[in-house]
């Protein structure tokens, strides 16, 4: 059996910051909802069963979530540049991040479940 690829994905994670364009974004903060996909270089040994031969998610999160909330950007664009960049530093097995944004309290007049940005990275 051969393993033609392997990422890791973060689904659906809900952070608190204070990014946007408008004061109101930035004085209140929201929530805003992230998916994160980590393919992995070959070869992994992901039948070893061994976590320190994998990278672990939960790494990966605190990564993300340090990325996310320690600054404040007023576009998600630049948000999504950071958040990769920290987790090419963190993690060098990883060689492409697709990244998925959304904020689903937009301060739009409509009615809608989200708004967002869909990027992709490669190191």
């Amino acid at each position: 059996m051969d393993l033609k690829s392997y990422s890791l994905q973060l689904n659906k994670v809900v952070l608190y910051a204070y990014h946007g364009c408008l004061p109101e974004e930035n004085r209140l903060g929201q929530r805003f909802v992230i998916d994160l996909c980590a393919k992995i270089a070959l070869p992994v040994a992901i039948d070893s069963d061994e976590i320190n031969h994998l990278i672990s998610y939960a790494d990966v999160y605190e990564v993300l979530k340090v990325a996310f909330t320690e600054n404040t950007f007023q576009t998600l664009e630049s948000c999504a540049s950071n958040i990769a960049s920290a987790v090419f530093e963190a993690f060098q097995g990883v060689v492409v991040i697709d990244l998925k944004i959304s904020k689903p309290s937009v301060p739009v007049d409509c009615a809608c479940e989200s708004f967002g940005i869909s990027v992709s990275f490669t190191r």
